[in-house]
């Protein structure tokens, strides 16, 4: 099972600014950098923003409005590459189909290129996205972030 880091959100103040600290111990270095885009996740919440470092105190300032408050707790933490990724494979409000058109030639988690001779085995979400078989099967389906892998950025996880 891939670890991915934690956020112990503490407060939020003012709305939509989250402090708290990271869960890690002190031989771990802190998985994200001042000004870095990326997401926090809690069950089927997903919050996307931005890292503000304050002297070591971090901040994560969520980018869309909300209607009510934010869920005091530990969130798990994804820079803006990783996220985007396992939004797809973990957000279980989207439904997936066999696409009947491609609309876009690369896997949005692995980047292969999709070929509209092989539409039987890309997916499409009711959001848009679109996904190769591959990552369907080992991740989605699954509800697996075993693609991601830390200073590997855009390797094709399910190749041989």
């Amino acid at each position: 099972m891939t670890r991915v880091p934690n956020f112990n959100v503490t407060h939020e103040s003012p709305p939509g600014q989250l402090h708290g600290r990271f869960e890690t111990d002190e031989r771990e270095a802190v998985p994200v950098r001042d000004g870095q885009p990326g997401f926090l996740r809690k069950y089927d919440t997903w919050l996307h923003g931005k890292w503000q470092d304050d002297a070591g105190s971090w901040q994560f300032c969520v980018a869309t409005t909300r209607s009510k408050p934010v869920e005091l707790g530990s969130y798990d933490v994804f820079d803006y590459y990783w996220g985007e990724r396992a939004k797809l494979a973990l957000d279980e409000s989207l439904s997936w189909q066999h696409a009947e058109e491609l609309g876009h030639d690369h896997c949005a988690i692995c980047w292969s290129t999709l070929d509209s001779d092989a539409l039987n085995d890309v997916y499409r979400s009711t959001e848009g996205d679109v996904i190769c078989g591959g990552c369907f099967r080992q991740y989605v389906s699954k509800r697996s972030l075993e693609f991601i892998k830390p200073g590997v950025p855009r390797s094709k996880p399910h190749s041989a």
